[in-house]
């Protein structure tokens, strides 16, 4: 349940007395309760960063009131040179940074050149994103896009000097945008719930808009947090957007005012250029771990940013000049370093971005024959087959099995391994055959991995296996978390559709063609199986 005020009230948490251990400065990796940084930086610019990031996630748990508890999956973040280096790295152009939950781990990926420091653009956009990220993983309710991404440029506005935290301070970065006139509609703004708006034409016009919705949404929550009257209401609009309140009428009902009157008072938020700006120190210890500083050697090095650099593979007959690029990278790499578990699934990975289903099959039996017994190795082998299983338009029910077998193996040498356990409970629902204990104990993990209903596929999925499983009451309990946004979202999705003439662009179920909507229907139809789902 979200804290009635989320407010900047009483921050009284502190992070001090952290014991560094002295090692010299090379390509480094950073150790602390719930980050794992690794990069070829100075030394000092590395442990401040890791330690402001502990500091920045205890201020946002606590501006959210949630409970703290130590990551699931440490958050791995790879320092990257430069703009030109981090392009390279994530096979993606004109980024600053990058986070994303798509691996084993969530992932940031910055640029390192001249440090981290407050100002660093890099550092904003990890901070954004991880905003996001706790949001997502320790909250229970639901929390429109206008919101979501306007408390988290107002949190990414972080600094930290000695043990004085300073958060909210005004931003240049909207400074042009919000200079013009012709603000976005407001009601296009805070009826953003499920989908942003669609920014529609060219390049330029789509950038604007989108800069105008962040900047709006951003002063938004800036005001919000610096308005009492509004912030001691904020848990009552989110309880009515969560009852299913449409977003006018909730919006007007939870904080007492109407959407225009709260347009206007925006705009005189900003013309008067009075931003508040919250500080505090931190006066208790509540972070005491050790971080541990690890020089790596050129090997230890290259393979643990491989791993990084794996997620990010170019898909698709664009990606194909980049691929061969990567494909000779992998070959000098094994020639100075030798075999390796992370670079077979590097290949593996290589092969289905190709789509090339067959040879990431080869590369991931061939994992298994250098590497007997490694769970990377079977977590090669089991994606590969689960890839050629799920993607196949008639699959072979052996390559089902095959998956099964390799990804269960994962799931018992790693049980909070999100691929695996991911992929391991979605053979259960390719069959329609029986969840083992050990699927249970998967959706067990990924209930609480992913338990903020905006992972709606996931409590879809969730649900499936435990129909299967027989146990509707725990199904339904999932099912019925989701079904309004599924819903919502079908509705927003076609709405856009019938604006661009166009059929509806709904996104699919991964690997899979049935949408959301249909899948939720279809769970619903479940013969004896009663799940009231209205909120």
């Amino acid at each position: 349940m979200i804290n009635r005020a989320m407010v900047l009230g009483a921050l009284w948490a502190t992070i001090l007395g952290v014991t560094i251990l002295p090692v010299r400065a090379e390509p480094l990796e950073i150790r602390s309760t719930n980050f794992i940084f690794v990069g070829d930086v100075r030394e000092d610019d590395a442990l401040k960063l890791v330690k402001d990031l502990e500091i920045y996630r205890a201020t946002v748990l606590a501006l959210a009131g949630l409970n703290s508890r130590t990551e699931v999956r440490p958050v791995r973040i790879y320092g990257v040179g430069s703009g030109k280096e981090i392009s390279k790295f994530t096979n993606m152009s004109n980024i600053g940074g990058v986070y994303t939950l798509r691996d084993d781990y969530p992932v940031f990926v910055m640029v390192s050149d001249g440090g981290f420091d407050d100002e660093d653009f890099s550092r904003h956009v990890a901070l954004h994103e991880y905003a996001h990220h706790i949001i997502g993983s320790y909250t229970e309710e639901y929390f429109p896009h206008w919101f979501n991404e306007g408390f988290a440029e107002y949190i990414a506005a972080f600094k930290v000097e000695g043990d004085l935290v300073s958060i909210g301070m005004p931003t240049s970065r909207f400074g042009n945008i919000l200079q013009n006139k012709n603000w976005m509609d407001i009601d296009t703004v805070l009826n953003a719930i499920t989908r942003y708006p669609d920014f529609g034409g060219a390049n330029r016009v789509r950038f604007m808009r989108g800069n105008m919705f962040y900047g709006i949404s951003w002063i938004a929550v800036h005001y919000i947090q610096n308005t009492p009257e509004l912030s001691s209401r904020l848990g009552d609009y989110i309880g009515l957007i969560n009852q299913g309140v449409e977003p006018t009428e909730a919006f007007e009902k939870g904080f007492g005012i109407t959407q225009d009157e709260f347009a206007d008072l925006l705009r005189d938020y900003w013309r008067a250029n009075r931003f508040a700006s919250v500080q505090f120190r931190y006066t208790e210890e509540i972070f005491k771990d050790t971080i541990e500083v690890r020089r790596l050697d050129r090997q230890d090095f290259d393979l643990i940013m491989l791993g990084g650099k794996r997620i990010f593979y170019p898909h698709g007959d664009d990606g194909k000049k980049a691929r061969r690029t990567i494909a000779r990278n992998l070959d000098d790499l094994e020639e100075r370093h030798g075999p390796a578990p992370v670079i077979a699934r590097a290949r593996m990975a290589l092969a289905l971005s190709a789509k090339d289903h067959g040879d990431a099959v080869a590369r991931g039996e061939a994992a298994i024959a250098a590497f007997p017994g490694s769970p990377d190795a079977h977590l090669t082998a089991g994606d590969a087959y689960y890839h050629r299983y799920a993607d196949t338009e008639d699959p072979d029910p052996v390559d089902l099995e095959k998956a099964r077998y390799h990804l269960g193996e994962v799931v018992k040498a790693d049980p909070t391994n999100p691929t695996a356990t991911g992929h391991y409970i979605s053979t259960f629902t390719f069959d329609r055959s029986q969840p083992d204990a050990l699927a249970l104990g998967a959706v067990d993990f990924l209930a609480s991995y992913r338990r903020n209903p905006v992972f709606w596929q996931t409590h879809l999925e969730l649900g499936e296996v435990l129909l299967l499983a027989g146990e509707p009451e725990r199904a339904c309990s999932h099912i019925a978390k989701v079904a309004q946004w599924v819903r919502r979202d079908a509705e927003r999705a076609a709405e856009e559709a019938a604006n661009r003439d166009e059929p509806d662009e709904e996104a699919k179920d991964t690997f899979s063609s049935e949408t959301s909507i249909d899948r939720l229907n279809r769970l619903l139809e479940t013969p004896g199986f009663e799940c009231p789902t209205e909120p």
